[in-house]
């Protein structure tokens, strides 16, 4: 599954701006597409374009939903050349913690401005 991240607004009726796409579904924040987001051959890649604020409160910002079983790998990709990820929370970090697999940022900024360890 690729889920498309950007800074436009969505196309069509909504003026809701559009930060997420998954499939042929608009999100307007990263976590409603992680929350959505299927694996493709056991791999989920999310394609940033733009910034993408992350605004979670808990402690591990998991990068796949609960419940599935069939994933090996979780991919974020830049397509933009400001392409980000900001987490907004000062002890959050965008991570696994309940399953073995490959997680990989590629050419694209993983910003934590006010973290705190």
């Amino acid at each position: 599954m690729k889920i498309v991240l950007a800074g436009e607004e969505t196309k069509g009726e909504s003026s809701t701006p559009c930060v997420a796409k998954v499939g042929g579904n608009e999100y307007a924040t990263l976590e409603e597409a992680i929350a959505a987001a299927e694996p493709v051959n056991g791999v989920i890649t999310y394609e940033i374009h733009g910034k993408a604020k992350v605004t979670s409160t808990d402690s591990w910002i998991q990068v796949l939903k609960t419940g599935l079983s069939n994933v090996t790998k979780v991919v974020f990709v830049g397509m933009t050349t400001d392409a980000e990820i900001i987490i907004t929370n000062p002890t959050s970090v965008l991570a696994d913690q309940k399953y073995d697999i490959d997680v990989s940022f590629e050419n694209l900024t993983l910003s934590h401005p006010e973290g705190k360890w």
